[in-house]
């Protein structure tokens, strides 16, 4: 396994280019605490979530910025076996969604990741989760902001 040391010199973050160009403050995200309402909704919906792990290798990025302290930070957490993290929500065309730290972090450490992956195109989810209630948008450094 690389050291944690190893690790900060070969750090990989996407560039913007390989990225489907979505600004963090753009990007729906949903809080820990209502993922299960959310894929709830889903299942209303009759829209099919996959729960599995995958390498991180297979997902592509939508949103293009990246705060690298926290992956940072999460790498190490992953090498300690601190990083207690629940699946990132992916599309069917192999997009990630939300979690994105957390997936570059196990992507820099060739961890597989669990995620739940939902049964529709990146486009269409994510003007779904625009559209979900509880859904919030946050800037890279910034604290939550809720959609209304």
């Amino acid at each position: 396994m690389k050291t944690f040391k190893t690790i900060l010199k070969e750090f990989v973050v996407p560039n913007k280019e390989d990225t489907l160009g979505i600004s963090r403050k753009d990007m729906p995200q949903i809080d820990s605490k209502d993922m299960k309402h959310f894929l709830n909704h889903l299942k209303d919906q009759d829209i099919n979530v996959d729960n599995k792990e995958i390498s991180p290798h297979e997902l592509t990025a939508t949103q293009h910025h990246f705060n690298k302290e926290k992956i940072k930070s999460m790498i190490d957490d992953l090498n300690n076996d601190k990083l207690k993290s629940s699946p990132i929500l992916t599309s069917k065309d192999n997009y990630v969604i939300d979690g994105h730290h957390r997936w570059l972090a196990h992507k820099n450490i060739n961890k597989p990741i669990e995620v739940n992956k939902i049964d529709l195109p990146v486009d269409e989810l994510v003007d779904l989760m625009h559209d979900y209630e509880r859904s919030y948008t946050k800037k890279l450094h910034e604290r939550a902001f809720h959609v209304s």
